[in-house]
């Protein structure tokens, strides 16, 4: 039984390439801000009410609560620096307990950047590029650092799962 932890930045795919991948190899998929959402109500809300914060260790026991078994779960890490020190225990949760494969859109910072704020922009999310360049710049070295896989793929979902189960393939985890 392994966890497929799918981490990386806002608008890098996680979620599309969770499924994608869930589906390429049978599996559910769980999504942990769904879980959030339907035990706590609207994140934005719950951000806004207690902070990020407390909705980060909300996320974190979310996290230790997932049931055993294979699945694919796209996790957020190290999305901003607030409460980093919870998200760095959670780096080190999901290596222990699975497989965290890091998904970026390029191999640049910068352009993964522009990419990721283009696809926010279209979730009319009001995040300016300059924010979005910082937080990659910040996130990205600390997800590299406790990744196990590192995918780049720009191409779709699809493609990128398949690129997942290749490398999953090769290291004989699945």
């Amino acid at each position: 039984m392994v966890h497929l932890y799918l981490t990386g930045p806002y608008g890098a795919g996680k979620s599309t390439t969770a499924v994608a991948l869930a589906n390429l190899l049978n599996w559910p998929c769980i999504d942990p801000d769904q879980v959030f959402i339907n035990e706590f109500g609207d994140i934005g809300k719950f951000i806004q009410m207690h902070g990020w914060r407390k909705m980060i260790e909300k996320s974190s026991d979310i996290l230790r609560a997932l049931p055993k078994g294979n699945f694919v779960i796209p996790q957020v890490l190290f999305g901003n620096k607030e409460g980093e020190d919870i998200k760095e225990k959670d780096a080190k949760f999901c290596q222990k307990n699975g497989v965290l494969i890091l998904i970026l859109p390029d191999r640049s910072i910068k352009k993964s950047a522009e990419i990721c704020s283009a696809r926010e922009q279209k979730r009319e999310y009001r995040i300016s590029f300059e924010d979005v360049l910082e937080r990659h710049k910040y996130s990205i070295p600390l997800l590299k650092k406790h990744a196990d896989i590192v995918v780049y793929d720009n191409i779709s979902p699809e493609h990128a799962a398949l690129k997942i189960k290749s490398e999953l393939q090769k290291r004989k985890i699945i």
